[in-house]
């Protein structure tokens, strides 16, 4: 546990989703200047500055409102002062010069999420063998009928070591519902209240599911690799997790799922509760927050870094930049509607907390 009082939960909570913004637009820092763009501002925070540094003609600062970040880089706009006359404004670079700085923040936060991942599951592992955490079982699902349970850790499948969740996931689906032999480890305790180990093995049948797919029921986190089995599961971290909100949200969107979408509240709210369960929650959080963030960026949403790459290929194919003014008329609208669903989802949090409480 990091802290158990509430109030520096919510501290931590608030400088966790500045740093990740803050992280996100330092790609798109790092990257013009590379290329050798003029940047003007790097700030943390947004509002009245509280501090501010100024070295070789950029103003680096710390602003009131904690909550994110921003990168003012010359020339963004060509309605921008000064912008067609500045060989080092941003619109005036090549436009695969433009596309990097502007899919940088992003692939940061993509960085940032493979990191946090490799940490948790190789800094964090009990041990160099690999081997799933049982946190779930499907009631009458096969992995329940066969007798697993809850805290069970799963070492091996056939004999076989794991290096991963994609391989255990492999041995289920390719077992064509034959019986599959798990080798776990049940924790015990004895009569000194002593924690002990007793090795089992349990047989389980997978079943096929609706969609075809062969499941036994039961929910797992990973608990120990290797480094390079913590490598690749990361890798599968940011492929499942990116697949896997891009689905929810196509489900909500079209009204097929229960799922409900949170806001800031919501976000500071399983922030705080991680900060209180400890650190190694805290940056798997943060690892799946870094991904959202950097998934929503990459998506074609007005105003966000997806949209402007959008148009940035646009430009590319049709040879001539599109109106400025049409562009920052659809970036606006872009924004009020983001504003607009931040309200909503922030008055939606505050309700079903209302309604918990």
């Amino acid at each position: 546990m990091i802290t158990d009082n509430l109030v520096i939960q919510i501290i931590i909570s608030l400088i966790v989703i500045s740093l990740l913004v803050a992280w996100h637009e330092l790609g798109h820092y790092t990257m013009a200047r590379l290329l050798g763009m003029r940047v003007l501002k790097f700030s943390i925070g947004f509002g009245p500055k509280v501090v501010s540094l100024v070295r070789n003609g950029i103003e680096y600062q710390i602003s009131a409102l904690p909550i994110g970040g921003f990168v003012q880089i010359a020339g963004m706009s060509s309605l921008e002062e000064g912008a067609q006359e500045d060989p080092k404004s941003f619109i005036n670079q090549p436009r695969w010069a433009q596309i990097l700085v502007v899919a940088a923040g992003p692939l940061f936060n993509y960085i940032l999420a493979f990191f946090l991942f490799v940490s948790v599951f190789w800094l964090y592992s009990p041990s160099q063998t690999p081997s799933l955490l049982v946190n779930h079982l499907v009631p009458d699902s096969p992995a329940y009928v066969a007798g697993l349970q809850e805290g069970d850790v799963i070492t091996h499948v056939n004999g076989k070591s794991l290096s991963g969740t994609k391989e255990f996931l492999a041995f289920i689906n390719q077992s064509q519902g034959l019986p599959l032999n798990l080798q776990i480890e049940r924790p015990l305790k004895d009569i000194d209240a002593k924690v002990q180990q007793q090795l089992l093995h349990i047989n389980i049948a997978p079943v096929m599911d609706a969609g075809g797919v062969y499941r036994i029921g039961v929910g797992y986190v990973p608990l120990s690799f290797t480094f390079s089995g913590a490598v690749a599961e990361s890798f599968s971290q940011l492929w499942g997790q990116s697949t896997g909100v891009l689905s929810q949200l196509g489900q909500a969107i079209f009204g097929k799922s229960d799922a409900k979408l949170g806001g800031v509240v919501e976000v500071t709210r399983q922030l705080s509760h991680a900060a209180g369960q400890g650190l190694k929650n805290l940056l798997w959080l943060m690892a799946s927050l870094s991904v959202v963030l950097g998934l929503f960026n990459i998506l074609p949403i007005p105003a966000l870094d997806g949209s402007k790459i959008f148009i940035l290929c646009i430009e590319s194919i049709i040879r001539r930049p599109i109106n400025a003014t049409a562009q920052l008329w659809i970036h606006g609208i872009g924004i009020i509607f983001i504003l607009a669903l931040m309200l909503f989802l922030t008055v939606n949090d505050v309700l079903r907390i209302y309604q918990a409480g």
